[in-house]
This record gives structure tokens, C-alpha cells and sequence, in this order.
């Protein structure tokens, strides 16, 4: 028998399947104080396998797994589904939604502008490109 670390959330019937395949695991019930964490990380695992989707099939399979999770998290946190599509509704009425293909390649701050000290307090999303290294 050789034993695999595994830790991950699981859909409630893959015990049973894994049972069945004569596998042997050691599993236990996630409290609800404690499920937001474990479902965060699913997300974070559905989405990666939403980018590796190669086929139409496998990006249909992947986006269901992640609205199950969006649906799974809502629910353990008491949020209606309503209130999220309403919150979506109201974004896209606002900032606009992804119809129409917009990709920003980059965005110049002036010096003294506010957003300056927003986008500089998070490098990790918008790193700042050093103009010597486009001029020469």
C-alpha cells in the first residue's frame, strides 16, 4: 500500500467512488467555522484547471466545478446567490462588463496623481516598468 498526501475539499460522493476502487482513506468532516478556507483553495484549484483547459468540453467541466464552489461558498456564508447577481448587476451598470475585449497593456501616472500611491502598494498586481530599460 503506498499512501499519497492529499489534502484537498472533495465532492461529497468521491469517498464512495474511491471506496469502491479499493482505496483507503483518511478523511474527516470539515466544520463549518472552518470550511471558507479549505473551499477558498478549491477555487484557487478550479481556476487553475479553468486556465489549463485545452477543448471547449474541459473549459464547460471546469467553469461548472468553479460555479459549484462560488455556489458552495455563498452558501456556507449565508450568502444568497440573489445578492451576488445583484452586486454583479450593479458593477457591470457602473464600471461596465467584459463584452467588449478590453485589454490594458499598461497605464502611465503622473507624478503627483493619487492613484500613483495605489498602484506602488501593489506591485505584485501592477509592477512599475523601468522607462531606462523601454528607451534604450
Amino acid at each position: 500500500m503506498h499512501t499519497f498526501e492529499f489534502k484537498k475539499l472533495v465532492r461529497d460522493k468521491i469517498p464512495e467512488i474511491l471506496g469502491n476502487l479499493g482505496v483507503v482513506m483518511d478523511q474527516k468532516t470539515v466544520s463549518m467555522d472552518a470550511i471558507l478556507g479549505p473551499l477558498k483553495c478549491k477555487l484557487q484549484e478550479e481556476c487553475a484547471e479553468v486556465m489549463e483547459a485545452k477543448t471547449q468540453q474541459e473549459l464547460i467541466e471546469e467553469l461548472a466545478d468553479v460555479i459549484e464552489v462560488v455556489q458552495s461558498i455563498a452558501r456556507t456564508q449565508n450568502i444568497p446567490m440573489t445578492e451576488i447577481k445583484k452586486v454583479a448587476d450593479t458593477k457591470n451598470q457602473k464600471k461596465g462588463s467584459f463584452k467588449n475585449n478590453i485589454y490594458i497593456e499598461t497605464v502611465a501616472i503622473p507624478d503627483n496623481h493619487p492613484a500613483l500611491d495605489y498602484y506602488r502598494a501593489n506591485s505584485d498586481k501592477y509592477p512599475e516598468i523601468d522607462k531606462s530599460d523601454k528607451e534604450s
